[in-house]
């Protein structure tokens, strides 16, 4: 099974905090199609859709939710800062 990289979990966190792969880019410093390519490839090893597209805003699935938020919490909880949870994500699988 493949996991997801540092890339692929900023990724995760700028799509929920601005809802659309444009704003996300814009804040990444990359174009959107780049990003969309990275989307793609999270799902590709993931094995199936990350988001939920409702028009351009785009929603974690509810699995991806849950995993997403677990792993938000315990690095709150730990004082890990944030773009560290990708390896957080790797104990908790």
């Amino acid at each position: 099974m493949m996991r997801l990289d540092m890339r692929h979990w900023e990724m995760l966190h700028q799509v929920c905090q601005c809802g659309t792969l444009r704003q996300a880019a814009q804040v990444m410093g990359i174009s959107q199609s780049a990003l969309s390519h990275r989307l793609a490839e999270a799902e590709r090893r993931l094995g199936g859709a990350v988001f939920e597209r409702q028009g351009r805003v785009l929603k974690l699935t509810p699995p991806v939710r849950c995993w997403y938020n677990r792993c938000s919490r315990f690095c709150r909880c730990c004082n890990v800062p944030s773009r560290t949870s990708y390896s957080v994500s790797r104990m908790m699988v």
